[in-house]
């Protein structure tokens, strides 16, 4: 059996989510992306990103100012894995 993909360890704590200050829904967008990971081959992980970014902000919109690293139990660095949702579900 070989190795999958590294994937995020957010456990969806929500901490992040009260500093964050453009309101990105982080955990929700780590899953997506943990999602995208374990199936590339699927792309319900980005039609269910791009309906989620339409109604609010999106990865990209991330501000890199990380108030969220400091709430992370997890030690997430999370503006750089923001930048691997928006590159791997935005095409950017």
């Amino acid at each position: 059996m070989g190795k999958g993909p590294k994937l995020v360890g957010c456990t969806s704590c929500r901490r992040c989510l009260a500093v964050c200050p453009q309101h990105i829904p982080i955990p929700t967008y780590l899953r997506l992306l943990n999602d995208h990971l374990r199936a590339p081959e699927s792309g319900e992980p980005a039609v269910r990103y791009a309906e989620l970014a339409a109604e609010g902000p999106a990865a990209s919109d991330c501000v890199g100012c990380r108030a969220c690293c400091t709430t992370c139990m997890e030690y997430i660095m999370i503006p750089e894995m923001l930048a691997e949702v928006a590159g791997a579900l935005e095409g950017k």
